[in-house]
């Protein structure tokens, strides 16, 4: 009777760096997409690339008057990187 064997899992080995791999992903990364619909639009991702902003860490370091000195990102769109990026880790 198949019921009275245990079941095997292997469990993956977890990283003992604590760091997010996803920082170190490119901007693109967050683009919009069917697979990510809450991502940014491509003319973002190009201001954020032009203004120097290559990995999603950098952005997610960027202070808030960083984000807001990119041509045409303002005050809104700053929130809205944010909460791309926070969605981004959980990816």
């Amino acid at each position: 009777n198949s019921s009275n064997n245990p079941i095997s899992v292997v469990m993956p080995v977890l990283s003992t760096t604590n760091d997010l791999t996803v920082f170190a992903l490119p901007v693109n990364k967050l683009q919009k997409s069917n697979a990510y619909p809450y991502g940014l639009t491509n003319d973002k991702i190009q201001r954020l690339v032009a203004s120097g902003f290559s990995t999603i860490g950098e952005v997610a370091q960027a202070s808030d008057e960083q984000l807001d000195a990119v041509p045409l990102i303002g005050d809104v769109w700053v929130r809205r990187i944010r909460d791309v990026v926070s969605q981004s880790i959980w990816m």
